[in-house]
């Protein structure tokens, strides 16, 4: 089990200091010391709204002399303390002035005249208050960044928890999103788009711990103070990213093999990871990685002494395979430039990895490694068909039918990675899958959304068809090399040179991170509608694989319009990457069919654009063919150039009606003269 100390001593003293009365009618604090429903009478004694005394003892109430009960006695535990401090009025005073300095000495900042019969109070609930009319809550915001600091992050949780955080499980577990949350958070939130969050009615006064956690991502800091019935930002960033090592908080434990086609470590690396973290197994560090078929095998001789890399085969391997994976939250998978190995992944290698994350492991699969999937256990080979091939294009289209695609698209159009909101900019597309089952995985990316074969990036949960209830695991795939410009062949770190992140790097950096999270049941997808594509006529795809929708009589689709190649475009239109688009004219010796424009008077010849072979006289020609000896196309028909008259530049006599052209010695032209 991987644990980590966590602030504990945090809470024993705040708690110690804050803790409530033992009285079933203390509960939250107003300005003047006294629980809300009180008020404090000219004696200095808290007393009830009809103005009795609550008590006999009034040291007995209020957080600050469970502080006092404390000190004198010995005891406070868990929010209640020994009661046996009497007469102590001078104290009494005392600590209500504490204590109305910590939650904010300004009368109007607090209303104390609110009515609460809730049950007493708990630890930190004990300096919750309640503000005048018009001002909120006590509030904390600020923005929660991957580890680098370099890009914001939605969804991760941000919370105030009011016991001690119980340690993570290190290794596949089949946690529910709830039971990650630990530590009985009082208030909580996520963060939006752009990374930022609001937490209300925070807890006053001194060191307030903050946990910042998604799946197994978790930090915790603790804000030095926390004023009353006001906004806390904190401007400081660098407090709320994600941890990069052990030292700051909780990381998964990564294993990550490496390929000849793609530095997928790198991308680790960007994301800001320490790389102290980076180590072979028995090296403490949260990232093991190993070597590849053609990738990476080595760490920098700064790095781990140079340590060669375990072979990919021994992560997975029999007898010790599912051991081996166990140990690990997340397994990243490079492409290798070739999936159909068996020897490195045999039969029973494929069945340990499905086992993996059956019982909760996390699998990242990139373009050849679909021979998981492909040649896998028949429950993996149902989720999707296999069998494309070739080069994809771009811009890929983020599918926006399900929540977590459309917080993609708006997270990638408010962080730079598209131009366009649900388009993205993509390189080293593939064309790997034949489809996917619309019931058993979701599709996140496509180069055409009516057409699966383009599919770029997929996921499901495992087990693969048990309940939602039931469901521990997931994979990814990504048919995308997403880390062109570094290389996997030199020792880690120095392959990882590429500066920023492109906009697919920026992509996965989400998926990563929300491959970690907990497991949450997608959507179906949600076919669209003859409306939705604004079709008034023919024949489109449903966009979930099922049948086509008949959207009425034959038509041609209009410019922008989503296509494919069975589809007409309007107005000598062309389908380029799933739209209808003007042509662009291709260059010699570029591809070409019949419905491509060659430049330059081209034509398309063979498949490929070229000069038009020149025509003798009398051949047919148009204003793009290319007559011989000089002849020029003439009424549809390749014919001598019309005569010269007097005075014409000519550069022969039969240029000149008159057959004399006057050509100075030494000259090429000439001008036609009378003869």
């Amino acid at each position: 089990m991987h644990c980590r100390p966590q602030l504990v001593w945090i809470f024993a003293l705040t708690f110690a200091l804050t803790a409530c009365s033992d009285d079933t009618t203390s509960g939250k604090l107003g300005a003047d010391g006294c629980p809300v429903g009180q008020t404090r009478s000219e004696s200095g004694q808290c007393v009830n709204a009809s103005g009795t005394n609550n008590g006999t003892d009034d040291a007995n109430h209020g957080a600050n002399n469970g502080a006092n009960n404390g000190a004198n006695n010995g005891s406070s535990n868990n929010g209640t303390h020994n009661n046996t401090n009497n007469n102590n009025d001078a104290n009494n005073g005392a600590n209500n002035d504490a204590h109305s300095d910590a939650h904010g000495d300004a009368n109007h900042d607090v209303d104390a005249s609110a009515a609460d019969t809730a049950t007493p109070c708990v630890n930190l609930e004990c300096q919750q208050v309640t503000c005048a009319v018009g001002l909120g809550t006590t509030r904390v915001s600020g923005k929660v960044t991957i580890p680098s600091g370099a890009l914001p992050l939605p969804g991760v949780h941000v919370y105030v928890p009011n016991g001690p955080l119980s340690p993570l499980i290190d290794g596949a577990s089949c946690d529910r999103c709830d039971a990650m949350i630990s530590g009985l958070p009082l208030v909580r939130t996520t963060t939006d788009v752009r990374g930022e969050f609001v937490l209300e009615n925070v807890p006053v006064g001194q060191d307030i711990p903050l946990v910042i956690q998604v799946g197994k991502w978790r930090r915790q800091i603790v804000l030095p103070n926390v004023e009353a019935c006001t906004d806390n930002a904190i401007t400081d960033h660098a407090m709320t990213r994600l941890p990069r090592n052990q030292q700051e908080g909780d990381l998964p434990k990564i294993a990550l093999t490496t390929g000849s086609s793609d530095a997928l470590e790198c991308l680790l690396h960007k994301v800001g990871i320490d790389h102290a973290e980076f180590t072979p197994e028995g090296g403490g560090g949260r990232v093991n990685l190993y070597a590849g078929l053609s990738g990476g095998t080595r760490y920098d001789a700064t790095l781990n002494e140079g340590a060669l890399y375990t072979k990919s085969g021994l992560l997975w391997s029999a007898p010790d395979g599912l051991d081996n994976l166990k140990k690990y939250d997340i397994v990243l998978l490079a492409c290798e430039g070739g999936g159909h190995k068996p020897a490195n992944k045999p039969e029973e290698a494929r069945q340990t990895l499905k086992e993996f994350t059956e019982l909760g492991g996390r699998v990242f699969l990139t373009h050849w490694h679909s021979i998981w999937l492909q040649y896998g256990p028949e429950d993996f080979r149902s989720v999707a068909t296999w069998g494309g091939s070739g080069g994809g294009g771009s811009p890929g289209h983020v599918d926006t039918t399900f929540a977590k695609g459309m917080t993609l698209a708006d997270w990638l159009f408010e962080n730079e990675g598209s131009q366009v909101h649900g388009q993205i900019v993509l390189a080293g597309t593939q064309k790997t899958l034949g489809g996917i089952n619309h019931d058993l995985a979701q599709r996140w990316i496509s180069l055409n959304p009516l057409d699966d074969r383009s599919i770029q990036y997929f996921s499901f949960n495992t087990p693969v068809g048990a309940p939602d209830t039931e469901q521990c695991g997931r994979v990814v795939f990504s048919d995308i090399h997403v880390s062109s410009g570094d290389s996997s062949g030199k020792a880690f770190p120095t392959g990882c040179t590429s500066p920023g992140l492109t906009p697919q790097q920026k992509a996965l950096v989400f998926m990563l991170f929300d491959l970690s999270s907990c497991i949450e049941p997608d959507a179906q997808c949600q076919p669209t509608t003859c409306v939705a594509q604004q079709a008034t006529c023919g024949t489109i795809p449903d966009g979930c694989g099922g049948e086509s929708l008949d959207c009425g009589s034959p038509c041609c689709i209009k410019q922008a319009a989503v296509c494919n190649a069975d589809s007409t475009c309007c107005d000598s239109l062309v389908c380029t990457d799933g739209t209808c688009q003007a042509p662009r004219c291709r260059v010699v010796e570029e591809s070409c069919n019949a419905n491509s424009l060659c430049c330059d008077n081209l034509v398309c010849t063979n498949g490929t654009c070229a000069p038009p072979p020149c025509r003798t006289q009398g051949a047919i020609c148009n204003a793009n063919a290319l007559c011989c000896n000089n002849l020029v196309c003439t009424n549809g028909s390749c014919q001598p150039p019309p005569c010269k008259v007097l005075g014409s530049t000519c550069e022969a006599n039969s240029n000149c009606c008159s057959n004399i052209c006057a050509r100075p010695a030494g000259q090429t032209s000439g001008t036609c003269i009378q003869g």
